[in-house]
């Protein structure tokens, strides 16, 4: 089942704060993508700089996209629609539609 509760706090912090948010970076430790901000508000180090990043959780190098598709518990199409967006209204936008999702649909 998806992480939820991690994927809401991460948008809602990226609503109070939207000059954080830019998909065109992973995190740059000033701004950063979903992906990014999934990871940091799961507890998440980033490290590196430029396209050499990576996130380092529970000690371990993992990174960004991968971690933050384990800490979401999504799948692989989920995962496309909401980590992989050219603009931040784009990945907010396909983020919600999912939650929204989530929430209306049966569970077994």
């Amino acid at each position: 089942m998806p992480n939820l509760a991690l994927l809401i706090d991460t948008l809602n912090y990226l609503h109070e704060h939207p000059e954080l948010h830019d998909e065109t970076h992973w995190h740059n430790g000033e701004t950063g993508s979903l992906a990014g901000w999934v990871c940091v508000r799961a507890g998440a180090a980033i490290n590196g700089v430029a396209r050499k990043q990576w996130a380092t959780y529970q000690e371990k190098d993992r990174g960004i996209i991968d971690l933050a598709i384990e800490l979401l518990a999504l799948e692989r199409a989920d995962a496309d629609a909401i980590l992989f967006n050219i603009t931040n209204r784009e990945a907010t936008t396909a983020a919600r539609a999912f939650i929204l999702e989530q929430e209306t649909k049966p569970h077994e």
